[in-house]
Parts: structure tokens; sequence; C-alpha cells
């Protein structure tokens, strides 16, 4: 006998090549080199200086770092596989700077409009102590019932292994944090939600619309 693992939860990692991160760095040079595009979001119980807005951003680049960003989510879907056709629709993307200190409180994605999260590691201090990890709201569960003496797959969090350039994609439910930067260097984060529907789905609402 041994222990079997149900209702895995699961994240998908890829990473830019060195061309396409040199894209990317040109796109959004200037865009975060300009201060006035940064603040401290106010419905975040955090530090970090972010663009994220409410309203779309359209002095971003974000179509064009999309465009670069598509054959991950190529990877993605040949990998994972889906049952049906599909469409990945971008709803809206955000930049963000931690400096030292900074941090990103536990939170999710979840919105009626999204279903789908992205992060893209654009500038990273690999010793700078900063860290994105997943958490497992279940966990939690176990210690309370005293179940956490035991050496079960349950862990707290989850640290995925990123470098500089790397792009994770993951269900916008999943909660995560971005731990205290300890670091100088400017660590750099680009996040996007997208819609996954089937794209059956797609063609009924644009003929109920017609």
């Amino acid at each position: 006998m041994t222990i079997q693992v149900f209702n895995p939860k699961w994240y998908f990692q890829s990473r830019l090549g060195p061309r396409s991160q040199l894209i990317v760095d040109e796109l959004f040079r200037e865009y975060i080199s300009n201060e006035n595009n940064f603040r401290q979001p106010e419905d975040w119980n955090c530090n970090v200086q972010s663009s994220w807005s409410n309203k779309p951003d359209d002095s971003a680049p974000y179509g064009e770092w999309l465009d670069v960003i598509r054959p991950i989510f190529d990877k993605f879907i040949e990998e994972v596989g889906a049952k049906t056709d599909i469409e990945i629709l971008p709803m809206n993307a955000w930049v963000s700077k931690y400096n030292s200190g900074d941090s990103q409180e536990a939170h999710d994605h979840c919105d009626p409009t999204n279903n789908l999260s992205m992060v893209y590691f654009h500038t990273l201090n690999d010793d700078d102590g900063c860290v994105f990890k997943f958490v497992n709201n279940e966990h939690g569960h176990l210690t309370s019932q005293g179940l956490g003496v035991l050496n079960t797959p349950s862990q707290p969090m989850t640290v995925p292994d990123v470098k500089q350039g790397d792009v994770i994609i993951f269900p916008s439910h999943y909660l995560h944090l971005v731990s205290p930067h300890r670091g100088t260097k400017t660590r750099i984060t680009i996040s996007a939600n997208f819609n996954l529907v089937p794209a059956q789905q797609l063609a009924q609402d644009a003929g109920q619309k017609d």
C-alpha cells in the first residue's frame, strides 16, 4: 500500500528565449522607467508599486507583449490538452515593481471575467530572498485537526523555481504571495489575467449579439 494523491493542483512553467526577453525589455523600458505609471493600489494590503488599474492602460505595450508571449500559451495548451477548441482572451495586465522591503500579501485573481492568470518574471535578483509562492489554504485544516504530525504530501507553500525570463500560468483562484524583497535591485514582474472559453461558446455569444 502507498499514499495516493487526488485532485492535485498544478501550474505551467516555461521560459522566453533570450531574443524574446530582449524584445520585452525594449517594449517596456520606457514605460517602466516612468514613475508616473506606478502607485500603491489602495485596495492592496501590501507595499509595492504597481500599474494595476481597473481601467485599461493604453500607454503600456501589452498587446505587443502578448504577441511575444503567445508561443508560451501554445505550449501550455499542447502539453495540458483540451477537450474542445478554445480561445484564451486577455482581460487585463499590469506591471509590479518591488524595491527593498516590498512584498505582496496572499491573494488571488478570482473574478467572473477571468479564470487563468500568468506572471512573467522580467527582472530578478537571485539572492534577494524575494520569491513567488503558492499558498495551500487546505494545509491549515490538516494542522488544526492535529494531522500536521504526519509526513503526508501536503505542504503550506509551493515555491516555483523561477529565473529571469520565466513564465508561469495558473488558475486564477490559486492563493499566492510575494515574500519581502531583501536586495537592492528592483524586482519587476508583468502579470495578466485571461478568460479561457470554448470557441463554440464564443461563436454562440457572437450570434446572439447579431
